[in-house]
């Protein structure tokens, strides 16, 4: 790599760094180029994204974030578009497509990303849009749903842990998600799990 700086070349400087993210501090690889005769250091957008990722993985990982491509999984393999699953999980305008690209769900929004990947958790939250989703494209969904689980697919997807699963958008909806999910009929006892959950809040 060439010096912008002098007629000379710069060399690869790899460090250990922190930074914080969303008010959290991570430990990450720096890295950058060092210029051989004036030593000022400068990045490329190559390195800048190496560096950025790094972090942002492992926030992904801590919180159970899926990453942009299995975000783009999940909807292809529903079968909808994104402005439908955007419908369906109350989110905010392009917001899925963002995350697509590259940027950070919050916690809320990646819980909400993770659990839907149970097909059980998924068909409950089209149940819950499916005023706003019109019966058309409603009908259309839960063919989909029921195609996939024929198939086999999500059925037997893990769930993740409790702490990580909380999130859903009231009491009634994170009930019959774990309904769904536990087999449970006993109401008492799906008010105690919800009591749990809310433990994390």
């Amino acid at each position: 790599m060439k010096s912008p700086f002098a007629d000379c070349e710069a060399i690869l400087i790899k460090e250990e760094a922190t930074a914080t993210f969303r008010g959290e501090q991570y430990h990450y690889t720096y890295s950058c180029y060092e210029c051989e005769i004036t030593k000022e250091r400068f990045t490329t957008g190559e390195l800048d994204e190496e560096n950025v990722s790094q972090i942002y993985n492992q926030y992904r990982k801590k919180y159970n974030i899926p990453s942009p491509k299995e975000i783009e999984d999940i909807i292809e393999k529903y079968g909808i578009s994104i402005a439908k699953m955007t419908t369906i999980l109350g989110f905010g305008d392009n917001q899925i497509t963002r995350y697509i690209k590259g940027e950070v769900p919050n916690r809320a929004n990646g819980t909400t990303l993770s659990v839907i990947r149970n097909i059980n958790v998924f068909e409950q939250y089209v149940d819950n849009a499916r005023l706003l989703l019109g019966d058309k494209a409603y009908k259309k969904i839960k063919q989909n749903i029921a195609q996939q689980r024929h198939k086999g697919y999500i059925g037997t997807e893990q769930v993740a842990e409790p702490e990580v699963r909380y999130g859903s958008n009231s009491d009634a909806m994170k009930i019959k998600a774990i309904k769904a999910i536990m087999n449970i009929n006993d109401h008492t006892m799906l008010e105690k799990i919800n009591t749990y959950l809310e433990s994390f809040s």
